[in-house]
């Protein structure tokens, strides 16, 4: 993803900064039935995040320079959780296969 955003220690200031953001990710989870109708699904998502980003000041002309000193980006990454969590799952319908066996 590309961004122009301005951090929270930035806010009410001329400066922004323009970057991208790498995501990758995984989820892992156990499905369960109680049932045929009923069944439980657990999981958990993590993420890794990379990003890299230049600051930048907004002048009076509507021109923007660099303020930051680094020589090619800032980076920035952290490993996350994203999501986890439990559902309870109904089957609304449910397919009988073996109806032409029966036959």
């Amino acid at each position: 993803g590309f961004y122009d955003i301005q951090k929270w220690n930035y806010w009410n200031t001329d400066k922004f900064q323009r970057g991208y953001t790498l995501l990758i990710g995984a989820t892992v989870g156990y499905q369960m039935s109680f049932n045929n109708r009923w069944g439980l699904d657990i999981f958990i998502t993590g993420a890794n995040s990379q990003g890299g980003y230049h600051g930048y000041k907004i002048l009076d002309d509507n021109s923007i320079i660099r303020y930051d000193s680094a020589t090619h980006f800032n980076r920035s990454g952290e490993w996350l959780i994203s999501k986890a969590g439990i559902m309870l799952t109904y089957k609304l319908k449910t397919k009988n296969y073996n109806k032409k066996a029966q036959q």
